[in-house]
């Protein structure tokens, strides 16, 4: 008897999605018209599969790589946020210059969202303005569950990144950030610095590849990240940063003091062999002070200019390090002893 409950359950609960996709299609293709606009190729087609009669279907992954334009994501945006709908997870839009209008009207959809847990929005032609409604997407008020975010190669510069920080800086459902090339210099430093320490943040992954936070805005980085407590892999290749001394001296710290830090990409910036001795140096000191603990740190990837031979010495002595404290500490364990009988 309770089967047959279930059962016809399931075939109630299939059909409202059905239901509630084919609004969510309807809507949208009447905005579109309104708007003079056309569907997307791609977009259009996954409707088509999504509406078999025979299978029909829900949109769970939104995937678009050509031109939406911001009038196009606000058809769609008011059709899902219209019917509430519950069974979209990832949003893929790359270089669909949805621009700073059309995640507006998208953030108006994703604030009181909570089945979508991952947002790219690559090359969307997004800038600072853009960044004050992605900020309501993942601050106090919204009710997302987000994990993924990518805002690759939009140029929100420093502007844009101050608009992001005041709600990064308490957000707590991000797992992986990606601002690779969005123009972020060294005057952001301050506000990158309030993001990583965060005591209440989840993020385990931060890309900041390509852009421009040269010696002082990594040093102030490093800083920061020296307190935090979930961080395992940061991208800061092509940073316009290198060798100097203050910088070596922030990264020496973050290592010793950092036990969550994993994979660090160093590559395209200004490392050479001076550098890269001096990192070698530390590590090795740190291996052999007995009085340190095992470093967390699995991978650091240098520049191509640095002598490979150096490379290799730096990635063998990252691994000797994990051996000979792992023995270190097995010895420390065995060595413990009982009462002495008298």
């Amino acid at each position: 008897m309770p089967k047959k409950s279930g059962g016809k359950a399931s075939k109630k609960e299939k059909a409202t999605q059905d239901e509630s996709t084919e609004k969510v299609y309807r809507l949208y293709r009447k905005n579109l018209q309104a708007s003079g606009l056309v569907m997307p190729r791609k977009l259009a087609e996954k409707f088509l599969q999504l509406r078999d009669e025979k299978n029909p279907g829900d949109l769970n992954e939104l995937v678009v790589w050509e031109e939406m334009t911001s009038e196009g994501m606000r058809a769609l945006a008011e059709a899902l946020k219209e019917y509430d709908y519950k069974f979209l997870k990832e949003i893929h839009l790359w270089g669909a210059k949805i621009e700073d209008e059309g995640i507006r009207a998208l953030s108006h959809y994703l604030i009181s969202n909570a089945s979508v847990t991952s947002l790219d929005l690559t090359n969307c032609s997004i800038g600072p303005l853009g960044c004050e409604f992605i900020g309501n997407i993942f601050g106090a008020g919204s009710r997302n569950f987000i994990s993924k975010f990518k805002l690759d190669y939009n140029e929100i510069g420093d502007k844009g990144f101050e608009m992001l920080s005041e709600a990064f800086r308490i957000n707590t459902t991000l797992f992986e950030l990606s601002l690779g090339y969005c123009q972020i210099t060294q005057e952001s430093a301050r506000h990158l610095f309030e993001v990583i320490i965060n005591k209440k943040s989840q993020l385990k992954s931060l890309n900041l590849q390509g852009n421009h936070l040269r010696n002082h805005g990594v040093t102030i980085l490093f800083r920061g990240l020296t307190v935090n407590i979930s961080i395992e892999s940061i991208d800061l290749s092509d940073n316009q940063f290198g060798e100097e001394d203050g910088v070596i001296e922030a990264f020496k710290n973050l290592i010793k003091s950092n036990r969550k830090i994993k994979f660090l990409n160093f590559s395209f910036n200004g490392f050479y062999e001076e550098g890269a001795q001096k990192i070698l140096e530390f590590i090795s000191m740190m291996t052999e002070n007995e009085l340190e603990q095992a470093i967390s740190l699995m991978s650091l990837k240098l520049p191509e200019k640095v002598p490979n031979e150096l490379l290799k010495a730096i990635e063998k002595a990252i691994k000797d390090n994990k051996l000979k404290k792992g023995k270190t500490k097995g010895k420390k364990k065995g060595k413990k002893k009982g009462k002495k009988k008298k």
